[in-house]
């Protein structure tokens, strides 16, 4: 059968059943490889692009024990502070607050001492150029210095909650590009790493029916490449799905149901068996 280059024939298949058994020999461990990147990264995309537009975090992630010194008592206190042209008006020391927590004491205030810092676990210290947080996270200890933004308005802090997401918003201003970095790499790699073993495991029990004289597929290669024209169209699905509403686990459910519905129609279509040729002998039944 004569068909196109790669990637040609690969888009050429992934929409129609029979292809997918037909076109099984077409590729090659690189172009595998490449169409494995590819899928992959269809489902980064939208992660990506939600993580470029995100204006607060899950604070569990960076600051669990932070948060706890963001009372309603703190937000009054904060409200009182004056930032003009990226500066704390606030000159002198000020505890707001201290807490303890299971990893030991917290500290929040303006100007605080580097000593009154270091002996509490955790902290968020407003000084006059910048503001600091200190945390702990599975016992190691992380220092973000930020500036503070056009955007901070201490005045706006009525409540609590405008406190904690005032901090919040002002902290992904600080740290976007290093939280985008570092949330799509950990995303990709958790992507990478599902998908791998849904691809192999599925190709694996696809390629053990060549123990069957019912089915024509001889290699696992052959496998692997209809489990990965399975995944073209709901791979792609799930990219738009998940650029109109971002959900990684609606995304890998679209991928992953994709791909058992094609495998399936493949095989009601073909019987994973190529056609015989004219004038062909009838194949022996076998009783198992």
């Amino acid at each position: 059968m004569k068909t196109d280059g790669f990637p040609i024939n690969y888009f050429q298949s992934i929409l129609s059943p029979q292809k997918i058994f037909n076109f099984r020999k077409q590729f090659n461990w690189f172009q595998l490889l490449v169409l494995y990147l590819f899928l992959t990264a269809l489902l980064v995309i939208p992660a990506t692009l939600s993580f470029a537009g995100m204006k607060t975090i899950d604070e569990t992630q960076f600051m669990p024990h932070v948060k706890d010194l963001l009372t309603a008592q703190v937000a009054r206190e904060v409200q009182q502070l004056s930032v003009e042209k990226g500066q704390l008006k606030e000159l002198q020391t000020k505890v707001f607050e201290t807490t303890k927590t299971e990893i030991g004491t917290g500290i929040i205030g303006t100007n605080l001492s580097e000593e009154q810092v270091n002996e509490t676990e955790y902290s968020l210290n407003f000084q006059e150029n910048k503001w600091q947080i200190r945390e702990r996270i599975d016992g190691k200890s992380y220092t973000y210095q930020m500036n503070y933004s056009n955007k901070f308005a201490p005045e706006k802090v009525t409540s609590q909650e405008m406190l904690q997401k005032v901090i919040n918003e002002e902290f992904v201003r600080n740290n976007r590009s290093s939280l985008i970095l570092t949330m799509s790499v950990t995303t990709t790699f958790l992507l990478f790493m599902m998908n791998l073993l849904l691809v192999l495991g599925a190709a694996f029990f696809l390629w053990l029916t060549k123990k069957s004289r019912l089915s024509s597929i001889e290699s696992y290669t052959e496998s692997l490449s209809m489990v990965l024209m399975s995944m073209g169209a709901s791979s792609i699905i799930a990219l738009l799905v998940g650029l109109v509403h971002f959900d990684i686990t609606v995304m890998i459910g679209i991928q992953s149901f994709g791909l058992i519905v094609m495998l399936f129609a493949s095989y009601v279509k073909t019987r994973f068996k190529e056609k015989r040729e004219s004038g062909a002998q009838p194949d022996v039944q076998t009783t198992f």
